[in-house]
Order: structure tokens, then sequence, then C-alpha cells
């Protein structure tokens, strides 16, 4: 069974589509929920929202990210 929390975005407006990368606190909450259910996660957004290629916001998520892992090792 595969999970995927869609927690690295963030909707800004329900009238059309505007997405925006989500804070860390909730990507790691939606990961520990979901790891409840299965150990095989997948995010699909990370590409568009969580990597320095999806500009300043996105570029500061993803150190963010990889500050939080490298805490947790």
């Amino acid at each position: 069974m595969w999970s995927h929390p869609d927690g690295v975005v963030q909707r800004v407006n329900k009238k059309e589509f505007h997405a925006v990368p989500a804070e860390l606190f909730r990507i790691n909450w939606q990961r520990q929920m979901a790891s409840k259910f299965s150990h095989n996660i997948v995010a699909f957004s990370i590409p568009n929202y969580m990597m320095p290629i999806a500009g300043s916001s996105g570029n500061a998520l993803y150190n963010k990210y990889l500050e939080d892992i490298e805490k947790e090792n």
C-alpha cells in the first residue's frame, strides 16, 4: 500500500488553483500521519514546490527540509 500526502503544497485561492510551498511543519505532520498506514510514502509535488528550481520559496523549503533531516540523523 502506498500513501500520498499532498502536504508539499498549500492552496491559496479556492476559486482558481494557485498553490505555494507548504510550511515544513505541515509536511512533517502529514508524513507522520501517513506513516501510520504505510511506509511507502510518495510526494509527487516535490519537484514543483520543494526544490531550488521551484523559486525562492521552494528553495527555502528544500533547505529547511534538509536541515530537518540532518537533525534526525
